[in-house]
């Protein structure tokens, strides 16, 4: 890296530092830190006929910036709002109601003080059935008690969180991944990452798949026909969960698994160094447990 790159990030880290300091000390003296946000932000809505919502076979989403709630619902309805540092589309193409919202400039630099953002949300219903995709740079998306055939993420930084809902395919591709899942019904589920921290609980899946560089998986009183999860570094923290497989392996491991079983129905196998439970064949075909890696600290138990 040259004097020039490296001047630059010197001065944008503190730059950045400066301005976390500066709007932590204006909250320490009770002033509103969302006077510093002197973006313009008008609040919209968006709708279509009843034989236009009819036609509607997915939904794009590609918010650079504002968060979006999706509930279902009869009809196709959006509340959004329009800033003036951003530009919003929304239009229904051939089935596809695609809701794009772009920064203007650098918003990196930008957005440090765009506070108004954090207490407005975009509001989308959808009929069940729609296909969801997100994509972009950003995606902060909350999906409450949808049902659909199928869910696909592609964004570079994500927040998900689906609570109540039913989906029969959840693929998710993205290099910093915030997830949690809550009382839903997934049938297939692929996460892939860089960075994935993901939490699901009260859950029922066919296949739940988490694969990335640093994982951090909690799975709580959950049920799925299969359980994955591999990683270069991965935390492992599985509590309570019914299933017929698990397969968990990383360079770097430390997982507790407890499975709400009988112990001597699965066949347990193990690779790697360190701390690793017991191998042992079981009594019933189909129902194994496999973890493996090359630095381990693994506990298994049985409830």
């Amino acid at each position: 890296m040259n004097k020039t790159k490296k001047g630059i990030l010197a001065g944008l880290t503190v730059f950045i530092i400066g301005a976390v300091v500066f709007v932590i000390s204006l909250a320490v003296l009770d002033w509103d830190v969302f006077k510093i946000d002197s973006t313009v932000y008008t609040a919209k809505h968006y709708s279509i006929t009843a034989e236009e919502t009819q036609t509607v076979k997915s939904v794009e989403l590609d918010l650079d910036s504002f968060p979006v709630t999706v509930k279902t619902g009869d009809s196709v309805a959006l509340d959004y709002y329009e800033a003036s540092d951003s530009v919003v589309t929304v239009a229904l193409e051939n089935g596809v109601l695609k809701i794009r919202e772009k920064a203007k400039g650098m918003f990196f630099i930008m957005s440090l003080f765009k506070f108004g953002r954090i207490n407005r949300r975009y509001a989308l219903t959808v009929p069940n059935g729609v296909t969801l995709n997100v994509k972009g740079k950003n995606g902060d998306v909350t999906l409450e008690g949808m049902e659909t055939d199928k869910m696909i993420v592609n964004s570079t930084n994500l927040d998900l969180s689906l609570s109540g809902c039913t989906l029969n395919t959840l693929n998710v591709s993205s290099t910093n991944a915030d997830i949690e899942i809550v009382n839903c019904a997934v049938g297939s589920s692929d996460i892939y990452g860089t960075n994935i921290n993901i939490e699901v609980r009260n859950s029922e899946f066919e296949t739940l798949s988490v694969k990335g560089t640093n994982a951090d998986v909690g799975i709580f009183d959950t049920a799925a026909v299969s359980v994955s999860a591999k990683a270069t570094n991965a935390d492992c923290n599985f509590r309570r969960i019914v299933t017929y497989s698990v397969f968990v392996e990383a360079t770097n491991l430390d997982a507790y698994i407890s499975v709400n079983g009988i112990r001597s129905e699965y066949t347990v196998d193990t690779r790697g160094w360190g701390d690793l439970p017991q191998k042992q064949t079981g009594t019933v075909p189909g129902k194994q447990i496999f973890i493996g890696g090359t630095n381990c600290d693994a506990e298994l138990a049985f409830v």
